[in-house]
C-alpha cells in the first residue's frame, strides 16, 4: 500500500521544484493519464472496462435534498471515459443494488419506464450527483439515514494525501518518472546557426 504523500516524496527525491500541493496534483494527473491509457490499451484488446486497481470506493456520502430532489456533493474528480465509465457505481452504503446512470430523466418522466424497475436513478450535473426519482422513503431505513456509496476511475482526493491507496509498483514507478520528467530542466535548442 502506498499513498499520494508517499509518491509525492518519491517525486521529491529527484527534484526540488513544485509545492507538495503542486507534486500531488501532478501525481493524480499521471495516475489518470495511466489508467486512460490502460483503459484504451485493454479496449482495443476486446476488454470493455477499466482494471479495478484504478477504483477508488467512497463510503458514507451524506444524503442532501435541494426542494423536492435529493443529491450528493461528488467525494472527489473522476477520470472522464467515454459512457460514464469514469463513474463505476452508486449505491447505497453497503447496498448491492447499484443505482441507474441516466443522461436525462425527463426522458423517462410519465413513461412506462419512469420506475426504472424500482431503482433509483443518478444523473451527473457537474459536482452535483442528483436522484431524481428518490424519495424519502427511500433514504431512510432502520438503522436511520442512509448514505450514499461511489465507485471512481481514479477516485482521488488531494484532501486525503495521507490515506493508503492499493496502487500497483509497477504503476507508482510510471507515476513517479511520469510526475519527476515535468520538473526536469528542458534542454536548451541547438542554433545550428551559431559558429
Amino acid at each position: 500500500m502506498t499513498s499520494l504523500y508517499n509518491i509525492a516524496q518519491q517525486v521529491q527525491k529527484h527534484t526540488n521544484k513544485g509545492t507538495w500541493q503542486e507534486i500531488i496534483t501532478a501525481v493524480i494527473n499521471a495516475y489518470a493519464t495511466i489508467a486512460a491509457k490502460t483503459y484504451y490499451e485493454g479496449k482495443a484488446d476486446g476488454n470493455s472496462g477499466l482494471d479495478n486497481s484504478f477504483i477508488g470506493v467512497f463510503r458514507n456520502i451524506p444524503i442532501q435534498k435541494e426542494g423536492s430532489i435529493y443529491y450528493c456533493k461528488s467525494p472527489a474528480t473522476y477520470l472522464s471515459l467515454p459512457h460514464s465509465f469514469g463513474v463505476k457505481e452508486v449505491t447505497f452504503t453497503g447496498s448491492q443494488t447499484p443505482f441507474w446512470m441516466v443522461g436525462n430523466y425527463s426522458m423517462f418522466i410519465g413513461g412506462r419506464s419512469a420506475k426504472l424497475g424500482g431503482n433509483i436513478a443518478v444523473e451527473i450535473e457537474g459536482e452535483r450527483f442528483t436522484f431524481p426519482n428518490m424519495t424519502g422513503a427511500d433514504i431512510i431505513d432502520g438503522n436511520g439515514t442512509k448514505t450514499i456509496q461511489m465507485k471512481f476511475a481514479c477516485g482521488l482526493s488531494t484532501e486525503d494525501a495521507d490515506d493508503p491507496l492499493n496502487i500497483a509498483p509497477n504503476i507508482v514507478a510510471q507515476i513517479v518518472t511520469m510526475v519527476v520528467q515535468q520538473y526536469a530542466p528542458t534542454p536548451m535548442p541547438i542554433n545550428e546557426n551559431i559558429k
